[in-house]
């Protein structure tokens, strides 16, 4: 306790008083002058610069008082959210001395504003934003006149979903032989960072690169492609495993009919009937394949069976066969008019 002074003189008795305001938490005992008691840390207080100002006066029996002492207590109180915690809304600060002044300190996400007037956050989360998966730590500060603070710190996540928004990807037409460099939609929200996926096969030459969105690479003319087209599905997927709904699309190639490898150049004896020759199947080529051969330049009597690709018969005698051998032009085209040709040399002995 503290204790205040005794006077002297006077007659009879003597009276002790103290007029004002105690700050909370203290009280006033006259009989032994003293101001005791616990400052509340829950309390608020007057400012430092007003403080609590106090009159102290002694009376005697016959009324009589002499000058009274003035004094002012001067609490340094000091701001508290108590066990208060970020819930729905930012709290109301108790005790501190004065005015007290709220801020928020970090980085809200896009879109969000403060209001140190009204303690709010407000604003709309925007759908097409790239969120920080780990969340805004954020800072709730708390001053008074006299710059004493309290904090109360708290994580503001965003479930960002991300989005291919209205893209397409239009189904692809390529011919074999062509290089492909193909740019894929980028998506917006989510949570960072975002992986790509392409599932499906693609044709044969092409690759994938994540990183880049890309499909690219050269179509090879001597490659069969899938005469369907290839069903691609594009996918995209954030940090948190959310993914949107995907986007499909074909690839399709006009494939170039083509041969593997040679003919042999043959022999056949004059006048026998020859082994029949079965000429290579094309691959590739788009729809149905149809085979012809220089029917002109076949030696007499041998015919050429388009169905059966083969050359069968016998050659004639008595005729003047060319010694260097009858030069043959096998060829394939396919439906839309897509050729590929081998040429040999049949020779009758």
């Amino acid at each position: 306790p503290w204790v205040l002074p005794s006077a002297s003189g006077g007659n009879g008795d003597v009276t002790y008083e103290l007029v004002g305001e105690l700050p909370e938490g203290l009280v006033y005992d006259g009989a032994t002058r003293t101001i005791s008691g616990t400052l509340s840390a829950d309390a608020t207080y007057t400012a430092e610069s007003d403080g609590y100002t106090l009159t102290y006066q002694v009376t005697d029996q016959d009324g009589d008082a002499p000058a009274v002492l003035e004094f002012t207590i001067v609490v340094h109180g000091m701001p508290s959210f108590h066990a208060q915690v970020i819930d729905d809304q930012l709290y109301t600060a108790g005790n501190g001395n004065g005015a007290l002044t709220y801020r928020l300190e970090g980085d809200l996400p896009p879109d969000l504003a403060f209001d140190g007037v009204a303690r709010t956050i407000s604003g709309t989360l925007s759908a097409d934003y790239l969120y920080v998966a780990e969340g805004y730590a954020l800072t709730y500060r708390v001053t008074d006149v006299d710059v004493d603070y309290k904090v109360l710190r708290f994580t503001i996540a965003v479930n960002g979903i991300p989005s291919f928004g209205d893209q397409v990807v239009e189904d692809q037409q390529y011919t074999a032989g062509d290089v492909v460099s193909l740019e894929l939609p980028e998506a917006v929200g989510g949570n960072v960072a975002l992986t790509y996926f392409l599932d499906g096969e693609l044709p044969p030459g092409l690759a994938f690169n994540p990183t880049a969105r890309t499909i690219s690479g050269e179509l090879s003319p001597n490659v069969s492609y899938s005469p369907e087209g290839y069903a691609l599905t594009f996918r995209v997927a954030d940090v948190d495993g959310e993914e949107p709904a995907p986007l499909t699309f074909t690839i399709a190639v006009n494939a170039m009919p083509f041969f593997e490898g040679t003919i042999t150049n043959q022999r056949v004896p004059e006048g026998e009937e020859m082994a029949s020759l079965e000429l290579p199947a094309a691959l590739g080529g788009n729809g149905a394949l149809t085979y012809s051969l220089s029917e002109e330049n076949l030696p007499p009597g041998l015919v050429f069976d388009a169905e059966a690709r083969t050359i069968s018969g016998t050659p004639e005698l008595h005729v003047s066969h060319p010694a260097e051998g009858y030069e043959l032009t096998f060829r394939v085209e396919d439906e839309d008019g897509d050729s590929a040709e081998l040429s040999f040399f049949l020779t009758v002995d």
